[in-house]
C-alpha cells in the first residue's frame, strides 16, 4: 500500500500521516516508529515546519485515527481538492491498515526495541 503513495506522496509526508494516526491511537511503538524514520530523513520529530498539503494529511490521520465517524464534509473536501480519487482510496485504505498495526500494538502491549527506545515521547 504504502508503494501506492509513493508514487504521489514522498516518505516525509506518508510518515507524517501515520505519526498523526498512531497519535491518535494512543500507540507508543508505531509513535517511536514513525519518530525514527523521521529522524532518519534527517527531522525533528518535535519540530517539523509542515506544509500545507502536510498538515491536512495530519488533519486527515488525526481524525482518522480518533474517530472516523468525525470526518468533516469540510476535511473532505479539501483533500477531493488536493488529491485524485486514487489517492483518497488509497490513503484511506493505508490508514485503515495503520490502525490495525497500532491495534495490535497496543493489545499484545509490544515492547520497543533497543533502537526504538530514543524515539519514544516521553510520558506523563
Amino acid at each position: 500500500m504504502k508503494e501506492a503513495l509513493s508514487a504521489r506522496l514522498s516518505d516525509r509526508a506518508i510518515f507524517i500521516f501515520s505519526l498523526a494516526i498512531s497519535k491518535a491511537q494512543r500507540s507508543p511503538i508505531p509513535v517511536g516508529f514513525f519518530r525514527r524514520a523521521l529522524d532518519h530523513l534527517g527531522l525533528d520529530a518535535d519540530n517539523l515546519e509542515l506544509s500545507d498539503e502536510e498538515r491536512l494529511l495530519e488533519e486527515f490521520g488525526t481524525v482518522l485515527g480518533q474517530d472516523a465517524h468525525a470526518l468533516s464534509d469540510a476535511l473532505w473536501e479539501k483533500l477531493a481538492g488536493r488529491f485524485d480519487q486514487t489517492v483518497l482510496v488509497d490513503l484511506t485504505a493505508f490508514a485503515g491498515l495503520m490502525v490495525a498495526t497500532t491495534l495490535f500494538a497496543n493489545v499484545v502491549r509490544a515492547e520497543p526495541d533497543d533502537d526504538l527506545v530514543a524515539f519514544l515521547e516521553p510520558t506523563s
